[in-house]
């Protein structure tokens, strides 16, 4: 009864924190990067109730684009650890969208919210949350935040009006 009530609470309460933890130290990046770019690219994503890779893909995206560059298609979440996570990314500029309609509406949903904001940066780019813009290299992968913004800046350099194929890869992660 009140026991369990007061430990869901204590949960909330965590959860809220650490989400809030985690986007303060986004902020301190942030700022760094929305001085050292234009508005170059703006990254969306479509996902619902995704707690276990949410936080890192809009930690990862602030910090490579900037917060005020990253939209989120949220389908109606419920998990209050995930609106935690939005409510604390939305207070430091991730736009945050909420669609109530049936999933296999999603991609009409998420190239709406694309095209509201086809004028607000050279590059658009559609994610899932569990993609993350890296740059491939020789040797493996770089997670490197200014080298993704130049070659990002690279590609839109160009007024030529383009798309960009990128192949599927899946990374396979070491067993622990």
């Amino acid at each position: 009864g009140a026991g369990l009530v007061i430990a869901a609470r204590r949960k909330l309460a965590a959860a809220e924190a650490a989400a809030s933890k985690e986007a303060e130290a986004c902020d301190a990046e942030d700022s760094e990067t929305e001085k050292a770019k234009e508005p170059l690219a703006k990254v969306f994503a479509f996902h619902r109730d995704e707690e276990f890779l949410l936080g890192d893909w809009l930690y990862w995206h602030c910090a490579v684009f900037g917060c005020s560059n990253v939209v989120v298609v949220d389908h109606a979440s419920t998990n209050p650890k995930v609106l935690a996570i939005l409510e604390a990314y939305k207070t430091r500029g991730v736009t945050v969208e909420t669609f109530r309609g049936a999933f296999g509406e999603k991609a009409e949903a998420l190239s709406r919210a694309m095209r509201a904001r086809a004028d607000e940066a050279r590059l658009l780019v559609p994610l899932d949350v569990d993609e993350f813009v890296v740059l491939e290299a020789d040797q493996g992968f770089v997670a490197d935040a200014r080298r993704i913004r130049a070659a990002f800046l690279n590609a839109a350099s160009s007024n030529e009006m383009r798309k960009f194929k990128f192949p599927s890869r899946v990374a396979a992660c070491p067993a622990p």
